[in-house]
């Protein structure tokens, strides 16, 4: 877009002046093929990046809502990707352990060694109980 059509030097979110150059036109549908004038912002480079960081989805592990670069999944095998759960690297390994280690089977009065054969073989299930009771 051209930054001819930029008439003010205040930046609309932080209020601060600029040499026009400095300027951007902001999308506020994120549609770039919408060049209504009414579709246009004038932003600082600083807050147009800001406003599009803000529209990046968020990665958030489901077990300690830290907010992450990177996810893993954690659920039974053959579920689909849509069906298991999102946790962190961290939640993730402390979760395996304790469900490998048996402190799962433990808390739930089993044997370990019948539970790993058993129908209860569900990481789901052990990480809403981690999720619930040990965190």
């Amino acid at each position: 877009m051209n930054k001819n059509k930029i008439k003010d030097t205040n930046c609309d979110i932080c209020k601060k002046e600029f040499p026009r150059e400095a300027l951007d036109l902001h999308h506020k549908d994120c549609n770039h093929t919408n060049n209504d004038l009414d579709n246009f912002q004038t932003v600082c480079a600083c807050c147009h990046r800001t406003l599009h960081y803000q529209l990046i989805p968020r990665l958030v592990c489901c077990v300690c809502e830290k907010e992450v670069k990177n996810l893993m999944s954690f659920g039974n095998y053959g579920e689909t990707i849509e069906d298991v759960y999102k946790v962190c690297f961290k939640c993730w390994h402390k979760i395996d352990l304790y469900y490998y280690r048996g402190e799962y089977a433990k808390d739930l009065n089993m044997d370990v060694f019948k539970f790993m054969d058993s129908k209860h073989d569900d990481r789901r299930k052990c990480l809403e109980y981690y999720k619930k009771n040990k965190q």
